[in-house]
């Protein structure tokens, strides 16, 4: 196969998703690069869900070769593209799993041959947009693996022209459904999608157009259009300043990787970034005393100061708590409603739900608040200056790095470059400060791009650096910029 192949262990096998690189076309250098990082944050996204992802130059190469798969459904779409979670809905701590859950739905219960933006381009006759569709590859197949058709200009040719909606989603070109017609017409030029389209229509195949929740929950930066991507980066900006500066989360999304047969206590010293609880069921399942010390760190001052008021907070309806901390944060704002919340939303099951973990919530919590001592540091672990030396050097220590080296609010502006090379600087400060430290990571910076087994709880000296030029490259990496930095 011309593919590469990007995958974890346990992958899926009917559904799929593919990336066409088209970075080579982008008269930017800067839409270039921010569209790899996309892709390579997307390739991450992808296979953490238990995806396969296939990357290739040749479009119409790609499907065919994929059609002698036993794949069924095939998500495809171009650099630049990113799976979010209800980006309408300004939410900021996606990882594509929206984009992905709908995808299943739509394709377990729903007859369809083609799902996308399809636009109606007047004397271009249709388009099915290439930045993402969902194509039936057995409907494919039946067909003779078929060219979808790429763009021509003044090509004329005949076509039977598509019954459309008088409604659209927004703009004239953009019709709520398509179906097939029966009336010739001249067009002028052709579009992305032209030949298949029309295939698809003559055989009365139904061609589906992307519902809000498709829309909502995947956003394309338009890198091959300047103009267009000045103005749809902003909200890769906003989602940055927001998760840096304004973002709370009152519940943790990420696994708490328990194992005693790996680690156990009583903990010394827990480091960990300022949000949820999982911090305290670590104490719990781990073992505290007299003495332990707690250490929150993160970038964002807001997070550190919304755990400083949950070490004062006195144990009782921690969802009314967390209200009526958004609303001492925020009451000043008048758009305060649109307060930025990350992890779970529904505060009050979540906290239903995590008591009952315990036998004693208020007895628990009291001793935790007698015995443990607690930190705040102001550190952002992707600056490759930052040092260790605020982690105790002795002691039993537990590190929870959780997936600060693959977060979807920092990886679109850093690149795998550069996320590799200060998490390989943070974990070596690590093992100098504190080599029988043990490290969890809920993402490393190299996942997708590598097979991981390590299991964590992990002691850091045993942990492997990344080198970087033994990642399986995607094809926009194919030009010697994944180099060893590390230093």
């Amino acid at each position: 196969m011309n593919t590469i192949k990007f995958y974890e262990s346990n992958n899926k096998s009917d559904i799929a998703y593919a990336i066409i690189d088209k970075t080579s076309s982008y008269a930017e250098a800067w839409n270039k690069e921010i569209a790899k990082n996309v892709s390579d944050m997307t390739i991450h996204n992808i296979t953490s869900n238990g995806y396969t992802v296939y990357v290739s130059l040749d479009e119409e190469q790609l499907l065919k070769e994929l059609a002698l798969t036993n794949i069924k459904y095939l998500v495809v779409m171009t650099t630049g593209t990113e799976l979010t979670f209800d980006t309408d809905a300004q939410s900021t701590d996606s990882t594509g799993d929206g984009f992905m859950e709908h995808a299943e739905k739509i394709c377990r219960n729903t007859n369809f041959f083609l799902i996308g933006h399809v636009l109606d381009r007047k004397e271009w006759y249709y388009e099915l947009h290439p930045q993402t569709y969902i194509i039936n590859l057995d409907t494919y197949r039946q067909l003779g693996c078929p060219e979808l058709g790429q763009p021509a200009f003044y090509s004329q040719h005949t076509q039977l022209a598509p019954n459309r909606s008088s409604d659209n989603v927004h703009d004239d070109y953009t019709p709520l459904a398509v179906s097939a017609g029966i009336n010739k017409q001249l067009y002028l030029h052709k579009c992305h999608g032209w030949n298949i389209l029309s295939i698809a229509f003559k055989n009365n195949l139904p061609v589906l157009v992307f519902d809000e929740t498709f829309r909502n929950n995947k956003k394309h930066y338009y890198p091959e259009h300047p103009n267009s991507f000045l103005e749809r980066v902003n909200f890769m900006f906003k989602r940055y300043n927001v998760c840096a500066s304004a973002m709370l989360t009152p519940f943790n999304s990420d696994n708490l990787y328990i194992n005693k047969k790996i680690f156990n206590g009583p903990l010394d010293q827990l480091i960990t970034t300022s949000s949820g609880l999982n911090w305290v069921q670590q104490l719990e399942y781990h073992g505290y005393k007299q003495g332990t010390v707690v250490k929150f760190y993160d970038y964002n001052l807001l997070s550190l100061k919304f755990m400083k008021d949950v070490i004062a907070w006195d144990g009782n309806d921690y969802a009314e708590f967390c209200n009526q901390a958004v609303r001492d944060t925020y009451n000043f704002l008048e758009n305060r409603y649109q307060t930025p919340i990350a992890g779970p939303k529904n505060i009050k099951q979540e906290w239903s739900n995590f008591q009952k973990e315990f036998n004693d919530w208020n007895a628990t919590w009291k001793r935790i608040k007698e015995l443990v001592s607690f930190e705040f540091h102001q550190i952002n672990l992707l600056d490759s200056n930052t040092k260790a030396d605020w982690i105790n050097s002795t002691g039993n220590t537990l590190v929870n790095v959780t997936n600060i080296f693959n977060y979807v609010g920092t990886a679109p502006l850093y690149s795998v470059k550069s996320r590799v090379n200060s998490e390989n600087i943070f974990l070596t400060n690590l093992n100098k400060r504190n080599p029988n430290a043990y490290v969890i990571f809920a993402g490393k910076a190299a996942h997708g791009f590598v097979q991981l087994t390590d299991q964590w709880p992990m002691q850091v000296k045993d942990v492997k650096l990344t080198n970087i030029e033994s990642l399986q490259k995607p094809t926009w990496h194919m030009n010697a910029d994944w180099t060893n930095t590390t230093t």
